[in-house]
């Protein structure tokens, strides 16, 4: 299949480092949709660092913080 753009989206880091959170990520895919983009090719919203916790589960797991993130 071929495509008439690459894989198109935004990503948290470049805006935010670690200063991300559910709120931001959410209020920046809702921007992505009312503003158009979505209908010209963006699809993906990347949250890149920071999202989880500084230690993993007792599983071994990456976990997110539930002081960022409370909609897991």
């Amino acid at each position: 299949m071929i495509k008439n753009t690459p894989p198109m989206g935004w990503n948290s880091w470049n805006t935010f480092g670690s200063n991300i959170n559910e709120k931001i990520v959410m209020e920046t895919a809702d921007a992505i949709v009312e503003k158009g983009l979505a209908k010209v090719g963006y699809e993906y919203v990347v949250i890149d660092d920071c999202w989880s916790l500084p230690e993993r589960d007792s599983d071994g797991k990456l976990a997110v913080n539930p002081e960022k993130f409370a909609y897991v």
